[in-house]
């Protein structure tokens, strides 16, 4: 299967005073490696007991980690909340750094996203990362703004829309869409994202699935119909899930400039019906857990 690099924040996820391993770049890293994909994560966290928590966690799923990962820091927390609906919202305690001079890494996908690519001094090696990919290399990127953290507004939007430009393929919540551009409904923001240079963009809207867009074309996908748990998680899965149908696809093969520059639509189709099945597994049970190749496969060869 192909090799994919993931750089990006990890931390503990406290749900009722109880920590589990968390960040949005982990969970797609962990997402992937589930689906039989080879991993590296570039990430930072500590020594300390949370630290050891997430080691295993990545270690567990197969995720190797990059060099410098653990570091004599603490390890990030967030501090999260459920409503009724199983909703989540999230208090952060974190910091963020990457070990000097990270270097593109030569894998077939390079994945960034979240806190990790805006917040400082580690945004700035993210950015780096992927200034210095090779032309071959697909660079997906997935913003996921968390407004607890993103004061300076006109700040992030800059970083975010510069990884934009960079990135052959982004995905961004509705959340997101509202606090980049709050004057703009969600297909004026795939229009206006589009116009910065990825190829594919995807819009994801909840319990209504999902928007995409492509030179020339749009989509939408339905949401699974599953019985909710709570919704940690539900857009990493998403992006893993992305990740995983893209990969090995003719998508994959146009973006890398190994195919026809347009991607073809049958194929982008059946990728956004991967991201919303991963989503649905992992919002129908508790935490971050993204489906493995097993659980996916029976969801997307069944009755929605």
């Amino acid at each position: 299967m192909a090799r994919i690099s993931v750089i990006g924040e990890s931390l503990v996820d406290v749900v009722n005073r109880q920590p589990f391993p968390g960040g949005s770049p982990l969970n797609v890293a962990v997402g992937l490696s589930r689906l039989g994909h080879q991993v590296m994560f570039h990430t930072e966290f500590g020594l300390d007991e949370h630290g050891a928590m997430i080691a295993g966690h990545l270690r567990e799923a197969g995720v190797q980690l990059a060099d410098g990962t653990q570091r004599l820091v603490a390890t990030n927390q967030a501090q999260v909340k459920l409503d009724g609906d199983g909703r989540a919202s999230y208090r952060f305690n974190i910091t963020w750094d990457l070990p000097d001079d990270v270097v593109a890494p030569g894998t077939v996908l390079l994945h960034a996203g979240s806190i990790g690519s805006w917040l400082e001094p580690g945004g700035s090696k993210v950015l780096a990362a992927f200034r210095n990919s090779p032309p071959s290399q697909i660079r997906s990127y997935d913003p996921n703004i968390r407004a607890e953290l993103a004061v300076d507004h006109d700040a992030v939007l800059e970083r975010v829309e510069t990884m934009m430009r960079l990135a052959h393929v982004v995905k961004l919540s509705e959340s997101d869409a509202c606090w980049l551009y709050p004057a703009m409904d969600p297909a004026a923001v795939l229009e206006h994202v589009l116009d910065l240079g990825p190829q594919l963009v995807v819009l994801t809207r909840g319990a209504l699935g999902c928007m995409a867009r492509t030179a020339g074309q749009s989509f939408t996908q339905a949401a699974w119909v599953t019985q909710i748990d709570d919704t940690v998680g539900a857009g990493a899965a998403f992006m893993s899930g992305l990740l995983h149908g893209i990969l090995d696809s003719p998508v994959a093969r146009a973006l890398c400039g190994e195919g026809p520059s347009i991607l073809e639509s049958t194929a982008v189709q059946k990728a956004l019906r991967c991201a919303t099945a991963s989503a649905a597994v992992t919002v129908s049970r508790a935490g971050a857990n993204p489906p493995d190749t097993g659980e996916l496969a029976a969801l997307l060869a069944g009755d929605r």
